[in-house]
């Protein structure tokens, strides 16, 4: 089998295997983690079928064999794609055409759902937790097709794009019932023209949009799906990049006009506060594990924010680029692009402010610059130079 599953399918366009296997969607960089953890193991959607309809018998015929393995895949055929789903666990079984059309794929991640972007522009889902998958249900409202639909990581719901042209608005799909259920939301529309893209926070509460219109601009607006009608809410109309806190408190993005800045907003209470005057591009600045700081790049350094204590420390200074930020949140990997002199470094270090606790005493001293100078959570920084 895993034989099977290592090399794509001949002829295959695109190829996603039920549940955990997941394909990169635009903005990956910006809104979700698009590699499969390795782990993570296949389930089959059959594996979870018992525990969403309370622990009884499934019809699915899983007592009777072993638990089927779905791989969904879509033909190379440039005039016709299809759609087709065939168990893994056992080859003999030919493939199930389940649609006509398909461009892309995405399971949600409980494995119940397909979601299949069609090249008319139209998503549709197919239900895995019917003894045979399918049929495939067309996601529409009031005759507004509903399509760019990325699932939220609790499975519970889509944040879609609802109409074409210059009637696109924001949508979101219930997933929580037996059939998909589609919803307009209030509020923020998109530009006339423009290409919106969404995408999750980490706790499935905040859908996010970016809208490319026909300026070249960004338009990012935030939707809370847990509220009582969810309201669209247009948060700027040129942002060059955000990041969502990993406990999804803040939302962190820059933007060109009115005039360059890096702002951190408060995702609850839609308070807005500037952190610099300059505005970095998408993956110059990343959030720590718990999401106390974010680590940002300047044109003179690399620096750390507390949103907490609305306070900022120098990491590094000097020109940097390249940022990464480790898993775990304790480390940043960066190109150091000059040779730092003498650095003062305060009784707090940096990794106070990291934490969110801020500094005591005040003190200082002067130190030979390090990498144990720059460090998160009294952990070093790891620079590579570049000569």
């Amino acid at each position: 089998m895993a034989a099977a599953l290592s090399a794509r399918p001949p002829a295959v366009s695109e190829w996603i295997v039920g549940g955990r296997a997941r394909l990169a969607v635009p903005f990956c960089l910006i809104f979700a983690s698009c590699a499969c953890d390795p782990a993570e193991r296949v389930r089959s959607a059959h594996a979870d079928a018992g525990d969403a309809g309370g622990g009884e018998a499934s019809d699915t015929g899983a007592d009777a064999g072993p638990v089927p393995i779905w791989l969904a895949y879509v033909t190379a055929d440039p005039t016709t794609p299809e759609l087709l789903v065939v168990d893994v666990a056992a080859p003999d079984k030919p493939p199930l055409l389940l649609l006509q059309g398909a461009v892309e794929l995405s399971w949600t991640k409980d494995g119940r759902w397909l979601s299949a972007e069609l090249d008319q522009k139209q998503s549709a889902l197919i239900d895995f937790t019917l003894a045979q998958p399918g049929p495939a249900t067309l996601l529409e409202l009031a005759g507004a097709r509903a399509h760019g639909c990325v699932p939220a990581p609790s499975s519970k719901r889509l944040a879609c794009v609802l109409g074409e042209g210059a009637a696109q608005a924001p949508a979101l799909v219930d997933l929580t019932g037996t059939k998909p259920v589609v919803t307009q939301v209030a509020g923020a529309t998109f530009p006339a023209g423009s290409s919106p893209f969404a995408g999750w926070s980490p706790d499935s509460r905040y859908a996010l949009y970016l809208a490319l219109d026909s300026a070249s601009a960004f338009q990012l607006v935030v939707v809370d799906s847990d509220a009582e009608g969810p309201a669209a809410t247009l948060v700027s109309t040129s942002a060059l990049g955000l990041a969502v806190s990993p406990d999804s408190k803040h939302l962190a993005y820059s933007e060109q006009t009115p005039s360059p800045r890096l702002l951190i907003r408060d995702l609850a209470t839609g308070g807005t506060a500037q952190v610099s005057a300059e505005s970095p591009s998408q993956g110059a600045f990343a959030w720590t594990t718990q999401g106390t700081a974010l680590v940002y790049m300047s044109a003179s350094a690399l620096l750390s924010h507390a949103p907490a204590i609305a306070q900022s420390v120098v990491v590094h200074p000097g020109p940097v680029s390249n940022l990464m930020v480790s898993p775990d949140g304790t480390r940043a990997v960066f190109e150091a692009w000059s040779e730092p002199g003498v650095v003062p470094v305060g009784r707090c270090a940096d990794s106070a402010l990291l934490r969110g606790t801020g500094c005591e005493g005040g003190r200082a001293a002067q130190a030979r610059a390090s990498p144990a100078s720059a460090s998160f959570r009294e952990r070093p920084c790891i620079k590579r130079k570049v000569a």
